[in-house]
């Protein structure tokens, strides 16, 4: 029932008082992500450090196209699942970075991007536009690259270069 979320390399799963809590990763802390799948259906997927390093003594950077293939892969699970277990579109689909306060989006390898200042992001959370998923058939690449855009905006790029102009998922 759960093969599409085990694909994702979940170390632990169990009952929970809101439904079904997967644990993943291991950090210094303990867990660097979980998933929680409600009894309504939806799914909450949060990364923890795993996503933000810190390579120099000042400053954080965010490992924005590690984290944005993270969120497609499970956004392709989820509806796997979903299918799995009969729950029917639409589903929103909603996309946010806490306490990312002063950290920097990392710069793409093979950018013709902007050189020069790293523009820290000015706000602890992000919160990008939810978007509807009215079909699991939908292009999700289509769905994700403009919330992850709005995330590059904060920094300064003019969008994300894990997707083409034509919303065609290029990799991270």
């Amino acid at each position: 029932m759960w093969q599409a979320l085990f694909s994702l390399g979940w170390m632990n799963f169990r009952p929970s008082f809101e439904g079904y809590l997967f644990v993943g990763g291991a950090s210094p802390s303990g867990a660097s992500r979980y998933l929680q799948v409600f009894r309504n259906g939806a799914i909450e997927h949060v990364f923890t450090d795993e996503s933000i390093e810190p390579p120099g003594a000042n400053m954080r950077y965010v490992r924005m196209r590690v984290l944005e293939g993270s969120c497609r892969n499970a956004l392709l699970a989820a509806i796997g699942s979903y299918r799995q277990l009969g729950v029917e579109p639409p589903v929103f689909v909603m996309y946010a970075l806490c306490g990312v306060r002063g950290t920097v989006i990392d710069k793409p390898q093979h950018s013709m991007w902007q050189d020069g200042v790293l523009l820290p992001l000015n706000k602890d959370a992000l919160v990008a536009q939810e978007r509807l998923l009215e079909s699991f058939d939908a292009d999700v690449d289509a769905l994700l690259h403009p919330m992850f855009d709005e995330v590059w905006n904060a920094s300064g790029w003019s969008g994300s270069p894990s997707w083409d102009s034509s919303h065609k998922w290029l990799g991270g």
